[in-house]
């Protein structure tokens, strides 16, 4: 679990507030409806934060995860060392917002009792005592995939209705589905004309170049390349050019096939024409 979150930050929203917006722009489909498909994707995993590769992550998974964007926020009671002695005793304890991925979200409803169904059998499946605990977790949260919110208590919904999730990631996802819900929770940006492509550098080897030389197609991966350069140098615009160049490369290599990928040269030798100055400077040389 990370450092707490804040629930009043403007480029988040609530569940329920997003099926609501959801409901309003498709009139097909209900708030209920709306909220049912945001939980299920919690389940399916489709807003888990970037993965580690393991046992060594990289660099630009590290930072990734880091990104304000890449987590939900989930309440989760406040820790009782946290609490004065007054506090710690209430009957309903004060809550703080964590980042967090569906694991603690199903270890926090199966500990308070929101799990749909009979306790008992979330007992027999998610006890870390029991034999191979990381398959049995893979089982819950596939059954929970496929169970309806209709099927939780009514505390369970408040609960779920809760969840906090960045516009950014939801506007993502929502974008992989279906047309209709453009700029629904992040408004598209005015389009700037895109600048010229380069010629090719002589000692280019690449398929960049060839592919600017024989009139080709370009390598598969350089919109997306392009498209993550300007979202993370409006993030971090002091980032050395060279370390963009290898975060870029990366990301594409988790998207594309290492042929449709251009060397992490070629990408720092574009950047300057994709970002749209003169060149890297001298601090984003060193």
């Amino acid at each position: 679990m990370a450092e707490p979150g804040s629930p009043l930050d403007a480029s988040c929203i609530r569940f329920d507030a997003a099926s609501e917006l959801i409901a309003a722009r498709d009139p097909a489909i209900s708030h209920g409806a709306a909220i049912d498909l945001l939980v299920r994707a919690v389940w399916n995993g489709d807003f888990e934060p970037p993965p580690l590769s393991s046992p060594y992550p990289t660099r630009a998974q590290l930072e990734a995860r880091a990104q304000r964007d890449a987590w939900m926020l989930v309440p989760i009671e406040a820790p009782r060392t946290s609490l004065s002695d007054g506090q710690a005793g209430l009957s309903v304890r004060p809550v703080e917002f964590f980042k967090a991925g569906r694991k603690s979200i199903i270890d926090v409803m199966y500990c308070r009792g929101l799990l749909p169904g009979d306790i008992a059998g979330w007992h027999a499946l998610l006890d870390w005592r029991v034999e191979d605990p990381a398959r049995r977790e893979a089982e819950a949260l596939s059954a929970l995939a496929r169970i309806p919110v209709s099927a939780y208590t009514a505390e369970a919904r408040v609960y779920l209705a809760s969840l906090i999730i960045p516009r950014s990631k939801l506007q993502a996802w929502l974008d992989t589905r279906s047309a209709k819900f453009h700029s629904l929770f992040v408004p598209i940006e005015p389009s700037v004309p895109a600048a010229p492509a380069p010629p090719a550098a002589a000692n280019d080897s690449g398929e960049a170049a060839t592919a600017h030389r024989r009139g080709r197609p370009v390598l598969a991966a350089w919109p997306m390349i392009e498209a993550a350069a300007h979202q993370i140098n409006r993030e971090n615009p002091d980032l050395p050019r060279k370390v963009l160049a290898g975060q870029l490369h990366q990301l594409a290599l988790r998207e594309f096939d290492e042929d449709d990928v251009p060397n992490e040269a070629t990408i720092l030798r574009r950047l300057g024409s994709i970002l749209g100055d003169a060149g890297p400077s001298s601090q984003n040389e060193a």
